[in-house]
């Protein structure tokens, strides 16, 4: 058993410090809303003055996300009514004001569909007769008909990507603007028009792709360029949305016309809009000159001309939302855009992207989502949840994402859209697993790789020092991605106790710096030479208005906590000193072992908060021997041990040369290959499973020479083992 007793030596140190898994099963308890409890009210919510600058994520409050969003906001505010609000931006589209007069604050994006969506919904719902006309002369100066604009058009050339050269010079250029403003009415008899546009045309599957383009120098910055890669994207989307399929059957798709507007803008404030006149059979996409703007400001900031990832992913989020006119049309035509605007636009964004893979112009959202989403639930938010739909198109498969949607109330309000998803089949799962990506950065992209979510935004009143009183009452609203940050000043071990009530749901918690090592909140929590920082997640998907709670029991016992600054660093193990260590247990017996080689990464990161990293890429190469003498021949036992991957951990410096490890995640496999006279038996560590070695709290003893930079652990005193020695390649933990 000695042979045994060496490898259970040797595998120690990783086994205390890595292998070992913390926090048992996964807790299913989590709640909303930080106060100390006691305090009266909000009294002991932390504000931003409670944490030192630069502690956390710092992000300003964005302006509304869409049109629909500021709209409905000034008329929940009180400063338009509904007719108000719809009348004032109708005519910012028409060219008659510009959107900065009539909102002040601009959303974050203009695309108009929404309020096309609510002004329809107002000509069938709304009494004021006045405002329904001024409606219907609005959408008209807006959207002119498709059909009426051929006769003031001829065939373009359909070759793509013509280049960025100008249309025809200017040509009846206010006769063209004028005859738009009119609805482009029939030509009389006997004259001939005047020439405004050109158009491509093509048959894509059951669709008819036109584009219409001018030959004025109308809109300002267009070239054919603009019209090409609209083509272009539109063909891209309607191949790529063809293939969906909604609650099992193939999506519908029908003809699209992209129209580029002659109405000039002084802010050139409007993006592109989707007004369905008349029958929906043909979507009609009515193209700004701020898609174009904004276009150019891609190509300035990518020193590339020929660049189109704004505009194209403009067209193909457009073009989405005539995909749900045509596969949602029930919840379409309840004329509730601001009901459905969470997915409506969430998906318009996501699937752009499906189409276009490699172009994340969705990304510009991200801050939006850090910042709304961490007292908002999801049934609240609009373009920003594109990031939810990445989530569980990949997790779902894009079909059964839309299969979801499918099943959506028509009406009723948020609360039923809540109830609806709690329905959906192992749907708490899911929103846990996508609170813990968006957490860890873990979202994957459709272009590969993952989202930029990190580091996290914690909301200032979600900021907790824990040290300020003893209870603090958190908790969560249903399909709100509820994170707290909790800080724990250096110098004292700090004991936590939960009360979960309430909903069911989810809570964990991980140190800021360990990223993937979720486990419910630890019982204690020690801070030695740092401060210690954790997010705290807590999410329900209970409906709708249940709420998930945690009372926080803070205590602090008496004393300080010691800090051993020598041990802050990056040490890396010296690999002369692992060889004598596995040569020790072999010294009275010569020739039976020998240490063939070792080498690699075996790295240890020490941090001030009293978090550990441990990071492996380490393998150790040794034989034994066993002389047959008269018995048979000898046995030659090779072994060739390998050690992998990260570990996370706590560690606790006692002051008196005693290390303690708690261990937070576990990412390290150990393996070997073994051979007795050239044939391989397997894996030997499968035999060490169960020993019971691995514990959750494991301690050694160390020595720390600041000015040597020797750091040595004992990790097997009682086999009579010499220390490892590690060496200090660094005081800086996150270097190299």
């Amino acid at each position: 058993m000695g042979r045994w007793r060496w490898f259970r030596a040797l595998t120690f140190l990783v086994a205390a410090s890595l292998a070992c898994n913390l926090g048992g099963e996964a807790t299913q308890p989590p709640a909303p809303g930080a106060t100390a409890a006691g305090a009266g009210g909000t009294a002991g919510t932390p504000t931003p003055t409670d944490m030192p600058p630069g502690e956390w994520l710092e992000l300003e409050p964005p302006p509304p996300a869409g049109l629909i969003d500021a709209m409905y906001g000034k008329v929940e505010a009180g400063e338009w009514t509904l007719e108000e609000g719809l009348v004032q931006s109708l005519r910012a589209f028409a060219g008659e004001a510009s959107l900065s007069s009539a909102y002040g604050v601009l959303p974050a994006a203009q695309d108009g569909t929404g309020l096309i969506v609510e002004a329809q919904g107002y000509l069938e719902r709304g009494s004021d007769e006045d405002v329904k006309r001024e409606i219907e002369r609005l959408l008209s100066i807006i959207a002119p008909s498709s059909e009426a604009l051929l006769p003031y058009a001829q065939p373009g050339d359909t070759s793509l990507h013509a280049g960025p050269r100008l249309a025809h010079p200017a040509r009846d250029e206010q006769e063209c603007a004028t005859l738009w403003a009119k609805g482009f009415p029939a030509p009389q008899a006997g004259q001939a028009p005047v020439l405004c546009f050109k158009y491509l045309a093509k048959k894509v599957g059951n669709s008819t792709i036109r584009v219409f383009y001018p030959i004025t120098e109308l809109p300002s910055g267009f070239t054919i360029a603009y019209s090409d890669a609209a083509f272009s994207a539109a063909q891209a989307a309607v191949q790529t949305y063809s293939g969906l399929q909604v609650n099992g059957k193939p999506a519908i798709l029908k003809d699209v016309d992209i129209i580029f507007t002659l109405l000039q803008h002084p802010d050139g404030d409007a993006l592109a809009i989707v007004p369905f006149k008349g029958t929906p059979d043909k979507c009609q996409i009515i193209v700004y000159p701020l898609a174009i703007s904004s276009n150019k400001e891609a190509q300035t900031k990518s020193g590339n001309d020929n660049y189109f990832g704004p505009f194209v992913s403009t067209i193909a989020h457009e073009l989405f939302h005539c995909f749900q006119k045509w596969n949602f049309q029930k919840q379409w035509d309840t004329h509730s855009y601001d009901l459905h605007n969470w997915w409506l636009e969430g998906t318009a964004e996501y699937f752009a992207n499906v189409v276009y893979p490699k172009i994340n112009d969705e990304w510009g959202w991200i801050d939006d989502w850090q910042y709304n989403s961490g007292n908002n639930s999801v049934v609240f938010m609009s373009y920003e949840n594109f990031a939810l739909f990445q989530f569980l198109g990949t997790k779902l498969g894009n079909n059964k994402l839309l299969s979801l949607l499918g099943g959506l109330p028509e009406g009723g309000s948020e609360d039923g859209h809540k109830a609806y998803l709690s329905g959906y089949t192992n749907m708490a799962s899911l929103f846990e697993a996508f609170a813990i990506a968006f957490m860890d950065g873990k979202i994957a992209d459709t272009g590969g790789g993952f989202l930029p979510t990190t580091p996290v935004y914690i909301l200032p009143e979600y900021r907790i020092p824990v040290a300020v009183s003893p209870k603090w009452n958190l908790g969560a609203s249903p399909f709100v991605l509820q994170r707290y940050g909790l800080r724990f000043d250096h110098g004292h071990i700090y004991g936590l106790t939960t009360q979960l009530s309430g909903a069911d749901g989810f809570d964990a918690s991980r140190p800021v710096s360990a990223p993937g090592s979720w486990n419910p909140l630890p019982a204690e929590v020690p801070a030695a030479c740092g401060d210690v920082h954790h997010y705290y997640l807590m999410v329900t998907t209970n409906p709708p208005s249940g709420f998930f709670a945690n009372d926080l029991t803070v205590t602090i016992p008496q004393g300080e906590l010691a800090c051993d600054q020598c041990l802050i660093g990056t040490w890396d193990l010296n690999v002369p000193s692992f060889v004598e260590y596995s040569e020790a247990p072999f010294a009275e017996t010569p020739g039976l072992y020998n240490h063939d080689s070792a080498g690699g990464l075996w790295r240890y990161r020490f941090r001030p908060s009293g978090t550990f990293r441990a990071e492996f890429d380490f393998f150790t190469s040794s034989t034994l021997r066993q002389p047959g003498g008269g018995f048979g021949a000898d046995i030659d036992v090779n072994q060739v041990i390998t050690i992998v991957g990260p570990g996370e951990g706590t560690y606790i410096s006692d002051g008196l040369n005693n290390l303690t490890f708690t261990l937070v995640e576990d990412s390290v496999s150990l393996s070997s290959t073994t051979t007795i006279n050239g044939e391989d038996i397997g894996d030997l560590f499968d035999a060490l499973s169960g020993y019971g070695f691995l514990k959750k709290n494991d301690s050694m003893v160390y020595s720390c020479d600041p000015e040597a930079g020797i750091l040595q652990l004992d990790v097997a005193p009682q086999a009579g083992l010499p220390p490892l020695q590690f060496d200090r390649i660094s005081t800086d933990p996150n270097k190299p």
